[in-house]
């Protein structure tokens, strides 16, 4: 699970609005920071990453 403040980076380089973090990965207060300077939003989820991609899939 990639939670370093280079996904704010590589999101802001690719457009991405949104970034999810799954099972409940911590988070330091540089990458929220910085996510919030570049207006993106973080959500986190105790779910994996195959389960999140399942229900964007599946609806």
């Amino acid at each position: 699970v990639l939670n370093h403040v280079n996904i704010v980076a590589v999101a802001s380089l690719t457009q991405v609005s949104c970034i999810i973090i799954c099972e409940d990965a911590p988070l330091d207060e540089t990458t929220l920071s910085k996510a919030k300077q570049e207006k993106i939003n973080i959500i986190t989820t105790s779910l994996t990453s195959a389960e999140v991609a399942r229900r964007i899939l599946n609806g």
